[in-house]
Parts: structure tokens; sequence; C-alpha cells
């Protein structure tokens, strides 16, 4: 018995009993081999060394003997060439040996020599206790599925390590698949064998039966022809019958071009439809509609693990053998419930800590943007009556230098509770108003993802510069109350009537009361006089500070602020340092060309070898443009004159296009070496590209995802919150972390909170490739997965720590970073990208636990893109199962 089979036919490494070399229209299907003029009796010791056993078969290719290598002690099979022969066959035979010796598997019988003896060549080949497929099917017909999945397993194996050396073999038919000892498939019979290209013009070698219609016809061979020979075993193996029956080559070549195969399936009714799939897709008439390798019939065939077999290989998996791979991620409905339940409770402490660190949740903010504007637009007019208003902007920000020098004078979190009551406070809303169009031209040339980058088009207190004579600019606190007005003077401006009463109203509109406070100085300069004035807010603790100018007889400047601040000029909006802002900038001029340089080799390595994955990194690119797209068109200011709008639309169109363009050179670059590294990471992300949406991993993948987000979140919100227990690491005490005024910007209207929505899709999924190729090229440098994910996590930790100059000691960075190490290697590239999308609305967009605020709706919707994804992942990860389980229901 062979693995249950009987083992009663013809045992050995036996030659074809049907193999044949080229062949004619009009002869039979099967060739019976020529018998050898003289054969060799047991005992006898060929070349010193090879004493022969028994005749284990005969072929068209010669004769096949069992022997024992004296020298080494083990069996070996010696194939004999019949006699007479020729130079044409004896070639051929140095070639099998040639191509034979190059592939080593254990599913290949391998080749060791050739020999020559007595005028007569042998080939010694390792020898396979076992039985021919092809009497082995004569013997019990067709092979039960599991067995016969067995068997097709091996053989897609081993054609696929002759393949790798550039092989086509030609002959491949079940009397050339020998089933050894174990049960297991050897492939054997390279006699036919070809390189890959090396066509023989109008040569049709091989056993017709077992031939693609293109090697029938004489035309040039691929792989592709294998696999074709490969669906025609494959059919026997799971029917026990011929896919056509046929008495000559011309009638072979008839009933093909006239008819398809009988449907497995219709003769053994019970066959899995996956089989009858792969089996049909093999004997695909045309070549292109074939599977392209042999990997690629094993990745679709039921079960197995094609990416495990790849990865020993040392082949890199296809994009469609990755999504195909057998994982199947769903998840037990205890096990979807954990992961719901925690994500909704990450939620929860994100909310609950928003309450105590965000800033607009720590401000009141008793009116909207479209009142603020209203007012402000009242006091523009009101203040300069006789400006005509070409063009106007404005925006919410926070005054980042107030909450530093708050953070740094009071180290302890509650500190913060003082900004309900603190006059002015940190949140401003800016009105800008123009009598040109405002147009915004510069931009940092940063990622979109590093916070302060400013694309080009955003209109902001400094940009462009108020400089223009006429332009005017209203600040205003969240209650409306006048914290700044100034306007550049224009000539042949008119004085103010009463410059005393111009005051007096500025006053007001602040709810200063004048008479309560002491005038400080009055210096002329150039015919401009600069007065302050101090005293108590009427309502609020500390000492307010007013600074006005006065030029040519007309107010030109009214400032509202703490006397204890530094008045120093403030970003507003911004986040990142200067200093960091120029590292970054030198490092990437620094590092770029040589970068860049690299990746575009790979890119172009990668195309010419057909190894990227070009239809990913096309919808990548896409996605990447259409969100950046909208995002710029919905964040920029437009331009009232027509020249600068057609000026910015077509500027605008360039930075979604370039980051596109980035990420698409880089997954093409990139993204092969993952897949032949880590294809695990990369399974659900191919499973979405490919829009398998309701595949369990997917949904798998998106709940941890979005967990992981707010676990992010929760992380960098509580960094705020928790004091510095170790100041020794960074030398200074907890300042404010930028969770603070990040959302600011989103609060100015709907139409901002929607580019933020936007703006961040793409980002997300770069940064998730970024961190996964550095993880990978640590792993390259390094060789220790260990060691690279460590090294990872200190690129990680190093950056946040060096990016944010309001970090605490260490311990929240050194957390975020572990979390996304855990989430790049544990669940790769999909989890990860919802990941950071999660986060950064989390952080970005803004959120409340009171319904009634005038910023509600844009709080629901970030919550409800979070909670709609885990609620998606939930429900797909299931696949199919009840929500409540026997198991829950049970405990």
């Amino acid at each position: 018995m062979v693995n249950g089979l009987r083992k009663d036919g013809p045992a050995g490494a036996a030659a074809s009993e049907d193999s044949s070399g080229p062949t004619k229209s009009g002869e039979t299907l099967a060739r019976s081999g020529a018998e050898s003029s003289h054969g060799f009796a047991p005992g006898v010791v060929l070349a010193g060394r090879f004493r022969i056993v028994s005749l284990l078969g005969r072929g068209g290719m010669g004769e096949v003997y069992r022997a024992e290598d004296l020298k080494l002690g083990q069996p070996v099979a010696l194939k004999f060439l019949p006699d007479p022969i020729d130079q044409a066959k004896l070639s051929r035979f140095y070639g099998e040996v040639r191509l034979g010796r190059q592939v080593a598997h254990p599913n290949v019988c391998r080749t060791y020599d050739v020999i020559e003896a007595d005028t007569r060549h042998f080939l010694v080949m390792e020898y396979v206790d076992g039985e021919d497929l092809a009497s082995l099917l004569r013997r019990i017909g067709r092979l039960p599925q599991d067995k016969g999945l067995e068997i097709a397993r091996g053989l897609c194996a081993g054609l696929a390590a002759a393949h790798e050396k550039g092989m086509l073999h030609r002959d491949l038919k079940p009397a050339n698949v020998m089933i050894d000892g174990r049960g297991q498939p050897r492939i054997m019979d390279f006699g036919l064998a070809v390189l890959a290209g090396e066509r023989q013009p109008h040569e049709r070698a091989g056993t017709p039966a077992y031939m693609a219609p293109e090697q029938l016809h004489g035309e040039e061979l691929t792989v592709r022809t294998d696999i074709y020979s490969l669906g025609l075993v494959l059919y026997e193996v799971f029917t026990g019958r011929r896919a056509w029956d046929a008495g000559s080559v011309s009638e072979l070549m008839r009933v093909r071009s006239d008819s398809a195969p009988t449907a497995p399936s219709s003769l053994v009714p019970d066959l899995d439809r996956g089989v009858e799939r792969v089996i049909m897709g093999c004997l695909a008439r045309a070549p292109s509609e074939r599977p392209s390798t042999a990997l690629a019939v094993l990745a679709t065939l039921p079960g197995g693990d094609p990416l495990q077999a790849a990865i020993a290989k040392g082949e890199t998996p296809s994009p469609e053998m990755v999504a195909a791979a057998g994982v199947v991620g769903d998840l037990s409905a205890r096990a979807a419930w954990a992961w719901l339940g925690s994500a909704l409770l990450a939620l929860l402490a994100v909310l609950w800590l928003g309450d105590r660190v965000i800033l607009h949740r720590l401000v009141p903010l008793p009116k909207s943007p479209e009142v603020l504007l209203d007012r402000a637009k009242t006091l523009a007019a009101k203040l300069a009556p006789a400006d005509a208003i070409a063009d106007s902007a404005w925006g919410l920000d926070a005054d980042l230098n107030y909450l530093r020098e708050m953070a740094e004078g009071d180290p302890l979190p509650e500190r913060w509770k003082r900004l309900k009551v603190e006059r002015p406070g940190p949140l401003r809303f800016w009105y800008r108003a123009s009598r040109v169009p405002l147009v915004a031209r510069t931009w940092l040339p940063l990622p979109p993802w590093i916070p302060g980058a400013r694309p080009v088009g955003r209109v902001t207190r400094q940009e462009p510069p108020p400089i223009v004579p006429g332009m005017q600019e209203v600040v205003l606190d969240p209650s409306g109350r006048l914290l700044g007005w100034q306007r550049v003077p224009v000539r042949g401006d008119s004085p103010d009537v009463d410059v005393q009463a111009t005051l007096l109203s500025l006053f007001s509109e602040a709810g200063l009361g004048a008479a309560k406070l002491t005038r400080q100085t009055s210096a002329g300069r150039g015919g401009e006089d600069a007065i302050a004035w101090r005293g108590p807010f009427p309502d609020a603790p500390g000492t307010a500070r007013i600074d006005a100018s006065i030029r040519d007889g007309r107010v030109s400047l009214f400032a509202v602020g703490r006397d204890d601040s530094a008045q120093a000029p403030t970003t507003y909006g911004q986040v990142i340092s200067d200093m960091t802002l120029e590292i970054t900038l030198r490092s990437m001029l620094v590092l770029a060309l040589p970068a860049t340089v690299g990746v575009i080799a790979l890119a172009i390595r990668n195309l010419r070898l057909k190894r990227g994955d070009r239809r990913g990194a096309f919808r990548i690119a896409v996605f990447g443009a259409l969100t950046g797209y909208v995002a710029l068109k919905i964040g920029i200011h437009l331009p009232s004159s027509l020249y600068d709008l057609i000026d910015f639309w077509i500027v605008t169109d360039a930075q979604p296009i370039q980051w596109a363009f980035i990420g698409w050179l880089y997954y093409i670059a990139l993204e092969p070496e993952v897949r032949r590294t880590w294809p695990h990471t990369l399974i659900s992300w191919s499973r979405l590209l490919s829009g398998r949406l309701r595949d369990p991993l997917v949904g798998r993948d998106v709940l941890v995802g979005v967990t992981a987000g707010l676990i992010w979140a929760c992380l960098w919100l509580g960094g705020v919150v928790m004091p510095d227990p170790i100041p020794m690491l960074t030398g200074v005490v907890s300042r404010t972390a930028p969770a603070l005024a990040l959302a600011t910007p989103a609060l100015a209207s709907n139409r901002a909170a929607l580019s933020v929505l936007l703006q961040y899709l793409y980002p997300s999924v770069l940064l998730a490739v970024y961190w996964l190729l550095g993880a990978l090229v640590a792993f390259r440098l390094t060789h220790s997965q260990r060691i690279a994910r460590f090294l990872l996590w200190l690129v990680l930790f190093l950056v946040a720590m060096t990016m944010f100059d309001d970090q605490s000691a260490g311990i929240m960075p050194a957390a975020v970073s572990g979390l996304i190490v855990a989430v790049v290697f544990r669940s790769g590239l999909l989890a990860t990208a919802i990941m950071v999308y999660v986060c950064f609305t989390q952080i970005y967009l803004p959120s409340t636990t009171d319904p009634s605020v005038w910023y509600a709706g844009v709080s629901a919707l970030s919550l409800a893109i979070v909670v709609g994804l885990a609620v998606y992942g939930f429900l797909v990860s299931l696949a199919g199962k009840p929500i409540f389980g026997r198991s829950i229901l049970q405990a």
C-alpha cells in the first residue's frame, strides 16, 4: 500500500509508458516504447559502481532499471537510451540531465549524473519507491477528494520549482508522476524539457493527449502551456477519466476545437466547486485566460497555505495570491464582542479625556462662527465705513503662546480649568477684509500629515501679509467681544472726527470700562502715537493691557491682552516649532535625493520584471488624488479675482497629484519587497483593493484598527492630563500637548470640518505604508524581526519626542510607539491605516458630549464615522455567524 492506496501495479521510477518525441498529425496519442536490443540481468555491475537489481519499465525514451550505488550504498534508478542511438536523442539526454539537476524540490525526482559505460549512456536518478500515477488511476479510478487535493498541491509546488528555474516540462502527464511511499507526487522525466523562450520552430514534442492547443499547433510555448497539461492531469485525478477521448492527433484537435470538456462535477456530483473552477481555469483555450503560474493554481485550490510555500521557496507571491491566501480571519461572537466593547470603551475614554484637555471643550463657546462673522463684518463697516470690501476671509485660531505660558507657569493639570473664566482666552475668531483679492500664495512644503503644514491657497492671519493699504482685521473672543482691530493706512485717509470717541467705542466693543483703566504711556514716533492702558477685567481675574496706535489723527490699531503676557508674536494655528520645522526641512533636503533615486530605480526594476502591483498602486494613487483634490478645493480660500481664481484652481491641482504620484512610486518600488517578506501584513489590504468588502479578515482588521486608533487617541490626550513624573528626561515641566488646539481650525465652518475629514484619508494610508516599509528596511539590515521591531519603535519614539515641543517625559510617546509597532507587525497595513485615520479624526475634528452646543453636528459626524467603522468591522468579522453566539448565550 502507498498511504492507503494499493500498490500492486508497476513500482519504481518507471519511464513513461506513452512518452514520445516529436509527433505528426494522424499519429496515435500514445506510443509504446521500443524494445531494447539487449537488457541487463540482475547482478550486473556497470561503471564499477552500479549493480543492476531489476527492470522497472520501458518507454519511448528507453529502459529504466533499479540499481544499487555500491559507492554510496543507496538505491538509484538508471535510465538508458534505446539502441541504436542518434545524436538528437543523445543531445536530448544530456539536456535532461543539465536541466533536471537544476531543480531540487521534494515533489520533483532528482537527477544526479549521466554516465557512459560499454558504449551505452545512462542517466542516474533518484529511485522513488512507489507507483506511477497513470497505473494507479487505471487500477483504482479517481482518487478521493482529500487525497486528490494533496496530490494536486504537490504537483503545483513541483511544477512551480521547475518554472522558477526557467524550465518548461512539455510532457507533464500521469505516467510522468510517481506517487512515492509517503503518498507524495514526484514529477519525473525532463527529457523533453526546454528553457522558457527557447522555442524550436515547428516542433511538436510531448504526448499529444496532454498537450496544450498551442503545443499541438507548434506555436510558442510558455509557463501556461504546462498549466494546461496540469489541468488535464488534475481532471483525471478527480474524475478518473480523460478530458477528451480521441484516436489520433487530428481527431483530438477537432474535438478540442468543437467542444469543451465535460464539467467534472457532472461526473463526480460531490466534487468541491473550487476544485472544478481550478481545473476548468487551467483548461482555458487561450493561454492568457489560464492561471499565470503554478503557484497561482496552488493559491486557488481549497485549503492549504500557498503563502508559506512561496516564502519557503523564496518566491514573491502575486497580489492575487496574497488576496487568495487561506487565512479566513473570522472572529467568534465572543471575540468580536470583546473587540467592539473595547472600541466603545476607548471611545468613551476619549470623550472623557477630551472634556479635560481639548481646547474648544475647556473654553466657553456661546456663539457660532456664523454669529461671530456677522458681528465682525458689522464692526469692520463701523470702524472703516468708507472702505469698499472686495474680498474677505475668516477662521478660528488658538494662541499657543498663551497656552505655553499658562502651562509653564503651572505644571499641574488643574491649570486648564482657569480657561473657563480667564480673559481674553486662547481662542480667537478673526476676520480679514481687503480692497483687493486675498491671495495666499505661500505654503509650507511639508507632508500634509505633519501638524503645521499649510497648503497653498489657505488664508491665515499672516498670509497674505497684511501690508496692502486698506486691509483690516477684526479679532473677537468666543463671546463676540472685540480683542483686536487693525487697518493698514491708506494715503489720503481723512482723520477721525473724534479720536477719543473712537477709542471709547472700541473699549465698549471690547467690554471694558475705560474709566477703570490707567493710561501708562504716550510716545510719538514718525507721526504715530502708541498708547497703552492697564486695569482689571470687569468680569474675569487678572489685569488687562490695551494697546492702541494713532496715525495721522486716525486709530489704526487696537489690541486687548493680559498684562502678564509676553505679548510676543504668535503663529496662530501652527503646532510645529520653528526649530523642528528647520530640522525637518533640512533632513528632507539631505535625504530626499538619494531616497528618491533609490525608489525610482526600484520602481523601474519592478515594472520591468512585472513584480509591482500596478493595479493596487493605481487605485491608491487615484484615491489619494481624488480625496486630496476635494479636500483642498473645500479648504482653500477662493479669491474674488477671476485671474487669481483660475491660477489657484490650477496650482492647487498640483499638490494632490504630487502626493498621489509619490504614493504610487513608493508603492510600486517597495510593496513587492513587503509582499515577499511579510505577505501576511498585506492579505486584508489586498482583499480590500480587490473589492472584497464583506471578507471576514477585512472586517477583523478594520475592527482592530478602530480600537487601536481610539487607544492611541486616549494615550495622546492622556499625555496632557498626566503630569511629568520624571522631569530629568526632558529638563522641563510638562507643557501643553498639541491635542489641545489641533481641532480648532475645523470649528470655523462645516466646510473646514469636511476638508479635515477628507484631508487625512490618504495620509493615513501613506503613513501606514511608510511605517511598514521602515520595518522592512530594518529587518533587511539586521535579519532579525525582533531587532526590526525595536528599531521601528525607537525611530517613532524619537520622532514623537522631537516633533512637538510640548510632550511630557516620554511615557506617552513610548506607549504610542509601542502600539503602532504592535499593529504594524501583528495586523498589517489595513489595520494600521484605519488606526491612524481614527486617531486623526478624534484629534483634528471637534467632538463634544453636549448635544446642545452649536458644533454638535460636526461632532456627531466624526463619532458616526468611528462607530460606523467599528460596527462594520464587527458584523463582517463574524462571517455570517449569529451575533449572539451559542457560547455567549450559555455563558
